[in-house]
């Protein structure tokens, strides 16, 4: 996984055996929409690549947003539909 190359990268540089050699890392993207890709892998391949199956993410911070910024009257239910489709409720 690349987040975990970057991790031991930073510690081989920095010669610190902390998360990311100790330097602060901000992260950011909505990970429902950017799973890895893996060549010649199925779901369960990808499944096992993501950031929340990494063993650095019980140890991250998270920050969440909770308003959505392009949300604007008259587009409700474009909201709606697409925090349901990321969400996996709908089955298309």
């Amino acid at each position: 996984m690349v987040i975990e190359a970057v991790d031991r990268t930073l510690q081989d540089i920095r010669k610190v055996c902390k998360p990311f050699g100790g330097i602060p890392v901000v992260m950011s993207g909505d990970f429902k929409q950017c799973l890895p890709i893996v060549p010649g892998q199925g779901r369960n391949g990808i499944s096992s690549s993501i950031l929340k199956r990494s063993h650095l993410w019980k140890g991250l911070e998270k920050c969440t947003l909770t308003q959505s910024m392009r949300l604007r009257p008259g587009l409700e239910y474009w909201h709606k539909y697409l925090e349901d489709l990321g969400n996996g409720v709908l089955n298309i």
